[in-house]
């Protein structure tokens, strides 16, 4: 793929200073748990890579030093200046507080971020919440940050840039796959996640309170653990069932099916073919929003964007060229007004030269290492980082980047 051409009008443009026309207001949030009492991994960048977004804002884009607030964990900064999660709420909710049309609003975050199961929310393609982690090491999760940060009015604008590991849905806006770029590598992460939702929906359709199996559904989903001479059973009358089963019209058996354990010594489970040992159902309908290919809306909305280092299935790192902030920034200062699909290519690519690059370096650590000339490097062999832009609806990619 050849370089990216971007439009004459950005490269007119490029180095110019915006001026301010309605209220602007930022929130930049960097941790690095320097505190002794943290458990959390110690980070080197988050503070710098404040520095580098804010100076950006100021320099670039002409924001007031007034009207953006950073939060980071430096002892020598007052308590209400500390990243912890009161904090972090307080100033989110502040950044938005009277929000108007044609205002707006940027939350910048770098730090620890993670991961927990959640249960019946088929708005979770993965199956999981993300979070935030504070100062304080308490977590703010995706639910609350969309609950505050997407709720501004029609008109307004919000750009939250997300440098952490397990971002892409961070913000918990419906739309990303159809916001991608094309990229010439395969796009494992993307590949896996969509799996995942596939999984998340398909798993919703087994009636277990229906069942008296014990097995577990990962070996009862291959195995049939009926009797040779099953007892027939009577379909639940609740739901649509969408495989087969045994007939309807024989008499119901008042017997009680065997336990898996006398199921098993009568000799070799046959392979289940047919017929499930759970009642099967209908999948639901599902609430994902976003396949890949939706359709354009008209609709009034806010505009509210996610820019994420990764998905939510990866890791971001810091490497020795640096994170997503650094890259952005980078971009920024020479394109001020970039369309979403050349910022993300640039960022797509840039990545991936900074994850080969951070392949060779770890190996040469490892060696060094080996070879009593060192104590390692803690970093990564293998795995690369999707930058993902996610939003309400989905995005025309050639409009330009407003900050």
């Amino acid at each position: 793929m050849g370089p990216i051409q971007l439009p004459d009008y950005e490269e007119a443009q490029e180095g110019q200073r915006d001026v301010p026309t309605e209220k602007r207001r930022a929130v930049l949030v960097g941790i690095t748990y320097c505190s002794p009492s943290n458990t959390w991994s110690r980070l080197d960048g988050p503070h710098g890579d404040v520095d580098r977004y804010r100076e950006l804002l100021m320099s670039t884009y002409g924001y007031r030093s007034e009207d953006v607030t950073v939060l980071k964990d430096n002892p020598d900064l007052p308590a209400d200046s500390q990243p912890t999660r009161v904090n972090i709420i307080r100033e989110l909710e502040g950044l938005v507080s009277g929000a108007a049309p044609g205002d707006r609003f940027t939350f910048f975050y770098s730090g620890h971020s993670d991961q927990r199961p959640v249960t019946n929310d088929l708005e979770e393609e993965d199956g999981l919440d993300e979070m935030i982690i504070a100062s304080d090491e308490q977590p703010i999760i995706d639910d609350e940050l969309r609950a505050i940060l997407a709720s501004i009015p029609v008109g307004c604008s919000l750009l939250a840039i997300l440098d952490t590991c397990h971002s892409g849905t961070l913000l918990d806006l419906p739309h990303h796959h159809c916001n991608s770029v094309y990229v010439p590598w395969q796009s494992k992460g993307k590949r896996r996640t969509m799996t995942m939702q596939n999984i998340n929906v398909r798993s919703q359709a087994t009636d277990f309170t229906n069942s008296k199996s014990e097995v577990p559904w990962s070996l009862a989903s291959v195995i049939d653990t009926r009797p040779a001479e099953p007892p027939s059973y009577q379909i639940p009358q609740t739901g649509t069932q969408a495989g087969g089963g045994p007939p309807t019209d024989q008499p119901e058996s008042s017997a009680e099916p065997e336990s898996p354990r006398t199921r098993r010594s009568r000799g070799r489970p046959r392979v289940r073919s047919l017929i499930a040992p759970h009642a099967r159902y209908a999948s639901p309908e599902p609430r994902f929003v976003c396949n890949g290919w939706c359709d354009y809306h008209d609709d009034p909305h806010p505009n509210v964007l996610s820019l994420s280092a990764c998905s939510d299935l990866q890791s971001a790192w810091e490497g020795p060229n640096g994170s997503l902030t650094t890259v952005l920034c980078n971009y920024l200062k020479t394109h001020n007004h970039p369309t979403y699909r050349a910022l993300m290519s640039h960022i797509n690519f840039q990545l991936h030269y900074n994850a080969l690059a951070l392949h060779e370096y770890t190996r040469d650590q490892k060696k060094k290492a080996a070879r009593g000339e060192g104590s390692g490097f803690d970093g990564e062999l293998d795995n690369f980082q999707e930058p993902e832009l996610s939003s309400l609806v989905r995005l025309n990619m050639d409009d330009t980047l407003q900050l």
